[in-house]
């Protein structure tokens, strides 16, 4: 607690004190009013006290949010790191091309790298494959058929 809370506390226990007593005398009037005013400027300030802290610790809550957003969408790998998962996935043919696809991809909140697989060995053995990496974590998924299957 600070200090000034003490002494809000104390001037507030004060006059509330001197209130309770019986100051119906004429004389007293003009210390009974002020009184009265200290009170209620004690508890605007108090209450504007309350406001402020109330405001800063909404302010505070809403930057953690958005950081916390920001370092959830944040990509922890580069397109040529997903590029060496996936060239380090498998025992690929050497006459295997690889297709980075130029941005990364939304699916929902996450962040993949698309990259395209063509094992052509001969011209009647061949296929191709969507494959994507897990922008955070490196996680792969054959997206060749419109579904995310894990690989590793």
């Amino acid at each position: 607690m600070y200090q000034f809370e003490e002494e809000y506390e104390d001037a507030n226990k004060l006059i509330e004190d001197l209130l309770n007593k019986d100051l119906s005398h004429p004389l007293f009037q003009p210390v009974k009013k002020e009184m009265e005013e200290l009170q209620n400027d004690i508890e605007t300030a108090v209450l504007a006290k309350e406001k402020a802290e109330k405001e800063i610790a909404e302010k505070a809550a809403a930057k953690e949010a958005q950081e916390q957003k920001e370092q959830s969408t944040k990509v922890a790998l580069t397109a040529d790191e997903a590029l060496i998962i996936i060239k380090n996935l498998n025992d690929w043919p050497s006459t295997t091309t690889f297709d980075l696809d130029p941005s990364s991809m939304e699916w929902g909140e996450e962040s993949y790298y698309g990259i395209y697989v063509d094992t052509h060995v001969d011209e009647s053995n061949s296929s191709t494959s969507f494959l994507r990496v897990d922008a955070k974590d490196g996680s792969v998924y054959d997206f060749s058929r419109g579904e995310m299957v894990p690989v590793n």
